[in-house]
Formats: structure tokens, C-alpha cells, sequence
């Protein structure tokens, strides 16, 4: 979580890196001096353009979670992005796996993982506006904690080519048949799904700005 995301997020929600973050950067540094100076060098940024609230929101890609334990490096290691993590990741304990595996290899379903993730962003950094940016799963719960999620973007709405996996998994709502010349497309149930849990939702909202219509009429 260090390596993948905080090293990028926490200059936007905090004044300055945690001891934990100053010690990790430290290592890094070991590998590539000035780092973060060479990460703003290459996209044209100033020094100093990371800063504390300048952000209009926080995105989330989330599709899976695995067990984590430490596993420091050996030293002499090649460095890799492996090896920095100095994590062993697993997808089961004592035999029983993490979630239900889906049609990719890594991927197992752990909807738990993403409320997690989210109620922790919210205790650690000040409840942050959030966008559910990918998620093949979500899980409402967070809303009940309170937590700022703004909105969300399911993955995906077609079927398309998975990087490494090609044509061979299937994240859609919306079929597609590869093997017709006019690429033929076909609801799933999920589609149908959805449909109708933002019909659900529209009238919900309906309803709500009616109310208030009326409570305004009555104040008049």
C-alpha cells in the first residue's frame, strides 16, 4: 500500500510524509536519489506541486485483497518491484481462500476489502471526497459509516481486451461476441441489474425533491 498508492497520495491530503513514509522514501532513495524530483521533472511540474488540498477528489480503482505479511529483503536482493514491497502476499489462510475467485487468475471477490480500504481513508485522512473510479463489486455499508463516496463507476460496461488475459475473461455488464464480424452485444443479467437499481434511485430522489418541494410550499 506504501509502494502503489500513500507515496502518491499523502502529499495531497497531509503537510508532510508520516515517520513510517520518511523511513520507506529513505530506502527507496537508495535505489533512485530524488525521486519524487524526478517524477515532477518528467511531467513539467514545478517542485512543490504535490501539496496539501489540491485535489478535487481521491479515485479508487478496487477489484481484490490479499493476506499480507513482512517479508523483509534479503540483502543483495535484485531490486524489483517485487522485492521493494518487502510483502509476501497470499490469496488463503490455513487453506481457505480469501474470497470466491473469479475468472482471472488473481482476481478473488472480497467486497469487505473495499469498505475497509474506504472507512480507513476516512479515519486517516479527514474523510476525503471519493470516486469509485473501476470496481467489479461494491458494497453499500460504507455509506452507513459515513463515508464520502461520490460517486462510482462500475468496470466496465462492454467486454474487451483484459492486458494479459486478451479476450479470455469477460468484465462487461454487456456481452460481446468476439467471434462475430459485428461484434454482436447482449445485456447480462448485471446489465439488467443496473438498470434497474439507478431506476430505483431515480425515483427515490424523485420522491425526496418532492417532499421538499412540498415542505417549501408550505413554508410560503
Amino acid at each position: 500500500m506504501l509502494l502503489c498508492n500513500l507515496t502518491y497520495i499523502v502529499p495531497h491530503l497531509e503537510d508532510e510524509y508520516t515517520k513510517t513514509m520518511q523511513e520507506f522514501a529513505a530506502q527507496l532513495e537508495k535505489l533512485a536519489e530524488h525521486l519524487l524530483d524526478l517524477f515532477c521533472e518528467n511531467l513539467g511540474l514545478e517542485k512543490g506541486y504535490l501539496k496539501k488540498g489540491s485535489y478535487d477528489f481521491l479515485g479508487i480503482n478496487y477489484y481484490t485483497t490479499h493476506y499480507a505479511t513482512n517479508s523483509p529483503k534479503t540483502p543483495g536482493a535484485i531490486p524489483s518491484y517485487n522485492n521493494d514491497h518487502e510483502v509476501q502476499t497470499s490469496t488463503e489462510r490455513n487453506g481457505t481462500p480469501i474470497g470466491e475467485q473469479a475468472g482471472s487468475r488473481w482476481l478473488y471477490i472480497v467486497p469487505e476489502g473495499l469498505y475497509k480500504l474506504l472507512v480507513h481513508l476516512k479515519e486517516r485522512y479527514n474523510n476525503p471526497n471519493i470516486y469509485i473510479t473501476e470496481n467489479g463489486k461494491f458494497t453499500a455499508s460504507c455509506w452507513t459509516y459515513g463515508v464520502r463516496v461520490k460517486a462510482y463507476y462500475l468496470w466496465s460496461m462492454f467486454d474487451n481486451f483484459e492486458w494479459a488475459d486478451g479476450y479470455s475473461v469477460r468484465f462487461g455488464i454487456i456481452h460481446v461476441d468476439f467471434e462475430n464480424n459485428q461484434l454482436k452485444r447482449f445485456p447480462k443479467s448485471s446489465a439488467i441489474w443496473w438498470t434497474n437499481f439507478l431506476n430505483v434511485k431515480k425515483v427515490k430522489k424523485q420522491v425526496k425533491n418532492k417532499k421538499q418541494d412540498k415542505k417549501l410550499f408550505l413554508l410560503f
